[in-house]
């Protein structure tokens, strides 16, 4: 979460609020740099509808990999402290995250295809949000242009061409010149992101692909 960069004195700590603050009381609590960004934990049931932030620490851009591994773990610790069972963890697929999750397996002596680390002989699930799963596929298929899985084959080009057809007689609502041609700002929009997901491209492909033979590919694509 950004935040505006400002130091300000707090009376009542008899400090300067506006650091770099991880709350602790080594190396890796306060030290001189302005923050510019808070890392936010939060924990959510499964079977009740209860969402709740439990840990805020203050970061000049990003956190570095070690000390966010150390910090999932101590906040996992406390959660099992106060009897609750951590099934998982759930965050986006930014390299720090990453680094994070691969850092707790190989404490463990873990591999890279283990989806899972131990807190205290406790497993702990690794999950990534979905929504940014949908941005990251978005992305990785507009930047190389086609997308291949298990022999098969889909374009970028074939969603420009729903995207000209559809001015002119095709009903593609989701398809729109935002999404073949996503902005910076756009790119940050989940809604973008799976809009060439949507169930509403495989009963229209056929009018795409005719001429373009990847009509097989589309469909098997857009199901897996």
């Amino acid at each position: 979460m950004a935040l505006k960069k400002r130091l300000m004195y707090n009376e009542a700590m008899d400090q300067v609020d506006g650091y770099v603050d991880l709350g602790t009381e080594d190396s890796m609590g306060r030290c001189n740099k302005v923050s510019g960004h808070a890392l936010v934990f939060t924990i959510q049931f499964l079977k009740k509808k209860f969402k709740q932030p439990i840990a805020h620490y203050f970061v000049e851009g990003t956190i570095e990999t070690e000390k966010l591994a150390v910090l999932i773990k101590n906040i996992v610790r406390t959660i099992h402290a106060a009897r609750f069972n951590v099934v998982s963890t759930v965050c986006d697929q930014g390299p720090t995250n990453i680094g994070a999750m691969n850092l707790l397996k190989k404490f463990d002596g873990l591999t890279s295809e283990d989806n899972y680390f131990f807190v205290d002989k406790r497993k702990v699930h690794i999950i990534f949000d979905v929504p940014h799963l949908f941005k990251s596929i978005r992305n990785n298929f507009f930047q190389a242009g086609v997308m291949k899985y298990k022999g098969k084959e889909a374009k970028w080009s074939h969603l420009k061409e729903a995207e000209e057809k559809k001015r002119n007689f095709l009903n593609f609502p989701k398809i729109t010149q935002t999404v073949v041609n996503p902005t910076y700002k756009t790119k940050m929009r989940v809604k973008f992101a799976a809009a060439h997901q949507k169930d509403v491209l495989p009963r229209k492909r056929e009018n795409v692909s005719e001429k373009s033979n990847h009509q097989e590919s589309w469909n098997y694509y857009l199901k897996h």
